[in-house]
């Protein structure tokens, strides 16, 4: 499921990048190249996620250039992953079946919300990826429609929305 998300949200990035560097747009640029470092680093990776940081860092920078090259090397990255997970997809009935409807434990996922409110205020990369879990988990559930919009909150960087959010969302655990 996963991966498969990764695919769906991640399959434009570099198009997207791509416009608005012509556009001289580089707060978003770096906004997207940081959600592909962070979401590569989750899936596993490493060399993605190292071309997207130093696509952030070079859009920061306003270097046109050394982002055009990274560029080319990241897109390339991405098209290679993207494949692979549509192989996956064809070939792999694991990754579309439907989460099993085993009881949640509540404590363990209040226990996760309250990790997700700590990496808030620290590490937005640990944040992502504890999000992709909780996704996963609140699936089928009554909070799952809060836990998106949780999700939402944190890929636009909504850091005070996505706290108000996960505090609700652990308060209702109790």
């Amino acid at each position: 499921r996963i991966l498969i998300s990764f695919k769906e949200k991640q399959s434009d990035s570099a198009n997207k990048i791509q416009y608005l560097l012509q556009q001289n747009n580089w707060d978003d640029a770096a906004k997207i190249s940081h959600m592909i470092k962070g979401s590569g680093g989750n899936i596993g990776a490493t060399k993605l996620s190292y071309e997207a940081a130093r696509l952030e860092t070079a859009c920061n920078n306003h270097n046109i250039d050394e982002a055009n090259n990274i560029l080319t090397s990241l897109q390339f990255s991405l098209e290679q992953i993207i494949e692979s997970i549509s192989t996956l997809e064809e070939n792999n009935d694991i990754l579309t079946m439907q989460p099993s409807q085993e009881k949640i434990d509540t404590k363990l996922l209040q226990s996760d919300f309250l990790n997700l409110l700590k990496f808030l205020d620290s590490d937005i990369s640990q944040a992502q990826s504890k999000m992709d879990k909780l996704i996963t988990m609140t699936r089928d559930t009554d909070i799952y429609a809060s836990t998106i919009d949780l999700e939402s909150r944190l890929n636009n960087f909504d850091i005070d929305g996505a706290r108000e959010i996960a505090v609700l969302i652990a308060n209702e655990l109790t």
